[in-house]
């Protein structure tokens, strides 16, 4: 009786092993259909090289050629190195009360997947630019503002920070 539980056992792990290849295989082969189209990228209003001292800040300016992209510099201010995992979040109000994160179709499809954000770790004075929602798919008119959640120093305080608010036509 035990030989026949090992024997199924091992049976099963090969399935789900094969199965897994499979979808691997499949994914890779797929992966050609996944690439977004190359377009020039987005033609923003000039910001400030750097935002205030002593705070971590978010700068919005938006593109003058294509409406519903936002143009996102965030700065740090501070004398601290700052690490951010999550990155930069567009949300949007409803119904004039909640701010709630604003979520296109293509990241419910692949279950809220983080993008690759690079080195998610900005130094002293230093400063890194963003486009939200992305330079291929515009926000729908509303009222947005952009979040961002950091740690801070080698302590690791968990920071929220917000940008102004701000319309997209």
């Amino acid at each position: 009786m035990r030989r026949f539980f090992l024997v199924l056992a091992v049976t099963i792990v090969i399935a789900v092993g094969v199965v897994a290849l499979l979808f691997i295989q499949q994914l890779r082969q797929d992966q050609a259909s996944w690439s977004l189209p190359k377009v020039p990228m987005p033609i923003c209003e000039p910001l400030p090289e750097r935002g205030p001292d002593h705070i971590v800040s978010l700068l919005i300016s938006q593109s003058t050629d294509r409406p519903g992209i936002v143009c996102v510099r965030m700065s740090n201010g501070t004398q601290k190195i700052i690490t951010y995992v999550e990155g930069i979040r567009l949300e949007r109000r409803w119904l004039g009360l909640i701010w709630l994160p604003y979520i296109r179709l293509s990241e419910v499809l692949s279950f809220g997947a983080p993008r690759h954000l690079g080195l998610p770790v900005l130094v002293s004075g230093g400063h890194r630019d963003f486009y939200r929602p992305s330079p291929y798919d515009p926000a729908l008119p509303g009222t947005y503002r952009v979040r961002l959640r950091y740690q801070e120093g080698p302590e690791k305080k968990d920071r929220t920070v917000y940008s102004a608010e701000f319309s997209i036509p």
